[in-house]
């Protein structure tokens, strides 16, 4: 499928100053983009940072309701069996695939919060632990003095780090004859941008990934990027949605 063609002027990949949108009931910029996508037929979708394919998922109604193929890519393996039971109602062809993305073929050292911490982390924040998960110790390390109200030195020892397999997304899409896609969902805590600039040749028709953790010269180099593929950005207080074919300012 096709991306989007439109007249409307928007402004390119920007995470200064966001404002959280107020209204939950709304249906959101990806879900309106996802609907419009899924008038012409069903969609395939990629997925980087899965997690267990519900928790924080923006995309997982979509995938059942509008999917043919989805590639759920998660490198936590503790996930990968709660990630399948999550899917076990997807009618489409399912691949899974435990890695992490990255600009090369090699091992990436993420790093996460240790087990023996993971109740009082979900005590103190209601969340699950499982979204620490970052090539970015130190993102992550200020996070959990943040959430767990705890100094840095502390939130230190509470790290722990796994070396995970890593490869290029494009490589990974090719493997399973992936290169035209319709949904590229990201979250990788920091790591978002150079996921996407991994993508080789393939040009989804939709890019959502969270933008309120990246550096300002990843920042830099979506909107480069972006500016370059025929891509117009719409920003969220969190998340950056790319559309294929949107127009930029002159």
């Amino acid at each position: 499928m096709t991306g989007f063609a439109d007249s409307r002027k928007n402004r390119p990949a920007d995470t200064r100053s966001p404002s959280k949108e107020t209204d939950a009931s709304a249906p959101s910029a990806l879900d309106v983009a996802i609907a419009s996508l899924a008038t012409r037929g069903k969609l395939r979708f990629v997925q980087v940072g899965a997690n267990d394919g519900k928790l924080e998922d923006p995309i997982h109604h979509h995938v059942l309701a509008h999917g043919a193929e989805a590639l759920l890519i998660e490198p936590q393996p503790w996930l990968i069996a709660a990630l399948r039971d999550n899917y076990a109602a997807f009618r489409g062809k399912l691949m899974i695939e435990n890695i992490a993305i990255g600009p090369d073929h090699g091992t990436l050292s993420l790093h996460t919060l240790k087990r023996a911490f993971w109740d009082d982390y979900t005590a103190r924040d209601g969340r699950s632990p499982t979204i620490l998960f970052s090539p970015d110790r130190d993102l992550l390390r200020r996070r959990i003095a943040r959430r767990m109200k705890v100094d840095i030195d502390e939130a230190e020892r509470r790290l722990d780090t796994i070396d995970v397999p890593m490869a290029p997304l494009s490589d990974v899409l090719a493997r399973h004859g992936m290169t035209d896609i319709d949904v590229l969902q990201v979250d990788c805590e920091g790591w978002d941008v150079k996921v996407i600039l991994s993508l080789g040749e393939v040009r989804p028709a939709v890019i959502h990934f969270e933008s309120l953790s990246l550096s300002d010269a990843d920042r830099q180099a979506f909107s480069d990027w972006s500016r370059q593929n025929g891509y117009g950005c719409i920003q969220g207080w969190k998340d950056t949605l790319a559309i294929r074919g949107l127009s930029h300012p002159a």
